[in-house]
């Protein structure tokens, strides 16, 4: 008689990372605009002090809402998936972050070579307030991917949580009465 055993079936939910992806990018871009229809019209091209008093505002905007957004991601995806382990927790942040990542810098790709984006901000940039905003933009875009990834491996941890997955999947007990 030979003995076989069942071995867990371990696979990545591709339909769960989507979800935690569309739902993560959806948020950024709403917030994204938002804040940008919050700073545009403070901001006056003859008043360079203005940038001044934005630059706190922009920078913890641009650090907050990626992180908030792709731990939302992880978390959804975290939720939809069927493990219930950290390591998959994890690695489902992580495959949401990718994911995120590579198809907003696709999207930011096909926009900027449809028009002349990165011809004219450029030169604009340079005569405002020299090269430095070339690596204060870098470090700023450097420290915001690394606080996504934060956030949606966060999301994705917490969310296999077995506290925090038992009251979606609790099925009720009631009694049965006889009549």
């Amino acid at each position: 008689m030979v003995e076989t055993f069942a071995r867990p079936s371990h696979h990545v939910s591709w339909s769960a990372i989507f979800c935690g992806v569309v739902v993560a990018m959806a948020i950024e871009g709403i917030l994204d605009f938002a804040g940008n229809a919050i700073a545009l019209p403070l901001v006056s091209p003859l008043n360079i002090g203005a940038f001044r008093t934005l630059d706190t505002g922009a920078v913890l905007w641009t650090l907050g809402v990626p992180l908030g957004s792709l731990f939302i991601g992880g978390l959804i995806a975290g939720l939809l998936s069927a493990h219930g382990n950290n390591l998959y927790g994890f690695l489902t942040g992580l495959v949401v972050w990718a994911v995120a990542g590579l198809l907003e810098v696709g999207l930011a790709a096909l926009i900027s070579m449809g028009s002349g984006v990165t011809a004219a901000v450029r030169p604009m940039a340079g005569t405002l307030v020299g090269a430095a905003p070339y690596s204060a933009a870098f470090w700023l875009v450097f420290f915001s991917a690394c606080l996504s990834l934060l956030g949606a491996v966060a999301g994705g941890i917490i969310a296999v949580r077995p506290t925090l997955r038992e009251p979606f999947y609790r099925e009720e007990r009631r009694p049965v009465t006889q009549q």
